[in-house]
């Protein structure tokens, strides 16, 4: 008897609610950011402002939402603003208006997901919408489907258009976690056909790609989206121009030692460390790296240098390719590489401190001339 009758009132308390909501009346809960709770008496007139934490204190009294101080509703305005028209993530959303020293509700920080809040609140543009959940009976809470809810429109003052709410909300719907695979694929698609090419950098400039944890969580990574589109892989790519260096390389080596065949040999210190030149009669090890060419987008050239961590402090010979990598343009010896990995362009202070050579046979010239002049400055 007990448990029906509950069931019964609280189906009964369940459509009152339901009944204040179609009306426009707020039903419990604290304000959003840039809106504040009206009191209004038993005729509907506007008595008092509620401050947080207080409540009305007759059952006859309403409650609805009103624009709040004006510049909270200026800041919400400026979300919708930045979002909408300025294309701005969230995160960038909420880091400027950090910077900017504005504070979300008692003083706490913006983020991603309190700007989200903001965006999707349809309270903003005037509309009441209740019983997005339920929880009867102290029963786990339980998500409504939206063609459930009770759904008020004008029921406050807006201070979003209809208009630019929605124009948010399409902007969230064309969000990559709301789309498909398929749809996801035509978006890379798309950048592939404007682009020419595929690659993460490319993916991660545009707009239209999702992020490279989404593409790891929808597809299982970067390749699996290349093979699905067609394409070859970043892996049989890369490879196949690691291949094509290490032969670069290893023909450049040939040609030294057949230049200088009782002067230096090949020496390697294992199965896992790569092949350097040693002089037979000193014992001084030469590192031997090849620098791709990465031209950048204004045409000046740039070579990639990134030596392995046990011959940064060697004297190197760097052979320098051209801008399709496919041929070693030049050559220079430098008395070591003060730095891990790095691009350095044409006319870079540090690329003009090795000595070119002008042909192979300079080699040991060369290299003789930097040793002599560390004697000197040793002296």
């Amino acid at each position: 008897m007990a448990g029906e009758y509950s069931r019964e009132l609280s189906v009964k308390v369940r459509a009152g609610q339901r009944r204040l909501a179609e009306l426009g009346y707020k039903l419990g809960g604290s304000a959003p950011y840039g809106l504040s709770r009206m009191l209004l008496d038993s005729s509907g007139r506007p008595k008092q402002i509620l401050v947080f934490g207080e409540r009305k204190s007759l059952v006859t009294e309403r409650v609805v939402l009103v624009p709040g101080v004006p510049h909270e509703v200026a800041v919400v305005q400026r979300i919708f603003r930045e979002f909408t028209d300025e294309h701005r993530s969230l995160r960038g959303i909420a880091r400027r208006l950090n910077s900017d020293g504005v504070p979300y509700l008692s003083g706490a920080k913006w983020k991603a997901t309190t700007v989200t809040r903001v965006l999707r609140h349809a309270a903003y543009m005037g509309t009441q919408i209740w019983g997005r959940t339920s929880t009867i009976l102290s029963k786990p809470r339980i998500q409504i489907p939206p063609h459930q809810w009770t759904i008020c429109h004008s029921a406050f003052e807006p201070i979003i258009s209809k208009a630019v709410f929605e124009r948010a909300q399409l902007v969230f719907d064309s969000f990559p976690h709301n789309l498909t695979n398929e749809q996801l694929l035509d978006r890379f698609t798309t950048v592939l056909r404007e682009r020419g090419e595929l690659s993460g950098k490319i993916i991660k400039e545009s707009s239209l790609c999702p992020r490279l944890g989404t593409i790891r969580r929808r597809f299982g990574g970067l390749n699996n989206v290349y093979v699905r589109l067609g394409l070859p892989t970043r892996h049989a790519v890369s490879s196949l121009c690691r291949r094509r260096w290490q032969a670069l390389r290893g023909d450049f080596i040939k040609d030294i030692l057949e230049t200088f065949p009782d002067q230096l040999e090949i020496f390697r210190r294992g199965a896992r460390f790569r092949a350097l030149l040693k002089f037979r009669k000193t014992g001084l090890l030469v590192s031997v790296l090849l620098a791709p060419c990465y031209p950048t987008k204004g045409g000046r050239l740039r070579w990639l240098v990134h030596p392995p961590r046990y011959e940064r402090r060697r004297l190197t010979l760097i052979a320098f390719l051209n801008d399709g990598n496919t041929l070693i343009e030049r050559s220079s010896v430098f008395r070591n590489l003060p730095f891990r990995k790095t691009k350095v362009l044409e006319d870079c202070e540090w690329l003009r401190s090795g000595i070119s050579l002008n042909q192979t046979c300079d080699l040991l010239r060369v290299i003789n001339e930097i040793r002599d002049n560390e004697d000197k400055l040793g002296t």
